[in-house]
């Protein structure tokens, strides 16, 4: 109806919609865009159970009006927020063009659900007890590589060095390098045993998410399988009372 109250909020309302559906996963998406390197570093510091000082992180204020964008996630995939949204958005995609077929409804939905899952079962993005391990534990293999590397370097001057000074002096820093070595492996050691003693399968934030996903993927499945004509035969309605326990389970 023309000049009705319908037709005079339709406009604001398409507005609002096409910038929840679009507008605010670009500006996201600029966003990360613009402060990777702040966000990657902020999460490092997380990883490590520090930056809760502004002395300690530079990213400190920033983390306070905008982590909840990324902090549940590892540095390398703080943008994974984004296919969260896409997922929920090809979900009510599926609901709402494709209402006049449930079957071909269900398996659109079951073939992006299984491709979100292997996904997540590819890159695992969450990072949790285990992971900020993982992430520490290659941080330190990668400083003694350094170690490893300035050693060799220190022996091969000491061979080539012809005075008993510099010699002394070189031994001297090649005995503080393998001291530095010694350190480190202890320090992954004990982060190693605190992960251990720390992770929980059940708790971990990757496998609720796999958990969630494989839901996702089962719960259209059973609704083709509840949907198929062989289940509406009457020598079948035992099997489709199973299909339904199984499902509302």
């Amino acid at each position: 109806i023309k000049n009705s109250m319908r037709s005079r909020l339709l406009p604001i309302a398409n507005a609002a919609l096409f910038f929840y559906t679009l507008g605010f996963p670009l500006v996201i998406g600029v966003f990360f865009k613009k402060y990777n390197h702040k966000i990657k570093e902020d999460q490092r510091l997380r990883a490590h159970g520090r930056g809760e000082y502004p002395e300690i992180n530079t990213a400190y204020y920033f983390r306070k009006k905008f982590s909840k964008l990324y902090y549940p996630f590892k540095p390398e995939y703080y943008w994974w927020c984004l296919l969260v949204i896409v997922r929920k958005f090809v979900v009510v995609t599926c609901s709402v063009l494709i209402r006049t077929d449930p079957t071909f409804q269900l398996s659109c939905v079951l073939c992006f659900m299984f491709l979100f899952m292997c996904m997540h079962i590819e890159y695992d993005p969450y990072m949790h007890v285990k992971e900020r391990a993982e992430i520490l534990m290659k941080e330190a293999e990668s400083n003694l590589r350094n170690e490893f590397t300035k050693l060799r370097v220190i022996h091969v001057l000491i061979d080539m060095s012809k005075t008993h000074a510099t010699q002394a002096g070189m031994t001297k820093e090649f005995d503080i390098i393998r001291e530095n070595i010694k350190n480190m492996e202890v320090e992954m050691d004990i982060q190693n045993k605190i992960a251990h003693r720390l992770h929980r399968s059940i708790f971990n934030y990757n496998n609720i998410e796999l958990i969630v996903l494989t839901c996702c993927v089962f719960v259209p499945l059973m609704g083709i399988m509840f949907n198929s004509p062989y289940l509406m035969q009457p020598e079948n309605k035992w099997k489709q009372w199973v299909v339904t326990t199984i499902i509302v389970t």
